[in-house]
């Protein structure tokens, strides 16, 4: 079955501009998408809680923890794939053929160049704000205050799926390509694992898991013993780090969206707005409400 969708701008050329009518399409999607995903790792992250609240066995904890890890995971890789395709004209063909490595450097170039990643939000520079408000000093001020800590909120959530992702991408490898992972308990229980034991480092928590990931360099395999902390701390890490992911990803799109349907080329998220002096706030929203 195929379902037809039309969409009516007044630029269709704008709109190539920015990635096409697919990936217009694609960014109005993400409100569904999102809900999606955050009802499945919460699901997961309650499924962990319940099955330790009952004093289940380490291997199940030990699984249930990778499914809430792997869950996460999904949504630091929606955020990279959309950073990465907004990074060219070209988005809906990035978008549908990035890889592995394509996110790894979008997340590391984040540490390198926040500001290039911070610029698909939409966010709008200085020269800009002082184009639209030059007539207003005390809502200047008040936007530039709404810009300043509006990147260092989305850093500091960048910041936190970043590490999900770096420190645990060899682990979601593992369980995608079909790597075997074993639980902690009955790898370093008795009898032992043997070998894998022996590779192994014990992280000191209990659950873990022991995952074995191999690379092949020539008719050279080589195979490393991972181990991965499932605690209640670590999983419950991965839960909060995976929901930044997705509240990113609806920020993301929103911006994207609403500056194309609209035609903007740049949108000021009001959410700090209560924080700011009164007088500022006052102003911003005066100037809000005519336009």
């Amino acid at each position: 079955m195929y379902f037809e969708l039309t969409i009516r701008h007044h630029d269709h050329a704008y709109v190539e501009s920015r990635g096409g009518h697919a990936f217009f399409s694609h960014l109005r999607g993400a409100p569904s998408r999102c809900a999606y995903r955050r009802r499945a790792l919460e699901g997961a992250h309650r499924l962990y809680h319940e099955a330790r609240d009952r004093g289940d066995e380490e291997s199940r904890l030990s699984g249930l923890g990778l499914l809430v890890l792997q869950r996460a995971l999904l949504c630091a890789e929606d955020l990279g794939a959309l950073l990465y395709a907004l990074d060219r004209e070209d988005a809906w063909q990035r978008l549908t053929g990035y890889r592995v490595p394509d996110i790894e450097g979008v997340f590391l170039g984040v540490h390198t160049d926040p500001e290039q990643a911070l610029a698909q939000f939409r966010l709008p520079a200085d020269q800009e704000l002082a184009s639209e408000l030059s007539d207003c000093p005390v809502a200047l001020e008040g936007a530039r205050e709404l810009c300043r800590r509006t990147r260092l909120r989305w850093l500091y959530m960048l910041e936190g799926v970043i590490n999900l992702w770096l420190r645990n991408r060899d682990v979601a490898k593992a369980t995608m390509h079909g790597y075997p992972v074993i639980a902690g308990d009955r790898a370093v229980g008795t009898p032992s694992a043997g070998m894998i034991s022996d590779a192994l480092r014990d992280p000191g928590v209990r659950p873990f898991a022991a995952a074995l990931i191999s690379t092949v360099e020539g008719s050279h395999v080589t195979t490393a013993v991972h181990a991965v902390p499932l605690d209640p701390t670590a999983v419950d890490s991965f839960a909060r780090n995976g929901k930044l992911a997705i509240k990113l990803v609806e920020e993301l799109c929103a911006a994207q969206a609403g500056g194309i349907e609209r035609g903007y080329g740049y949108m000021l998220p009001l959410e700090f707005l209560a924080r700011l002096p009164e007088q500022q706030r006052e102003a911003l929203e005066g100037r809000v409400g005519r336009e």
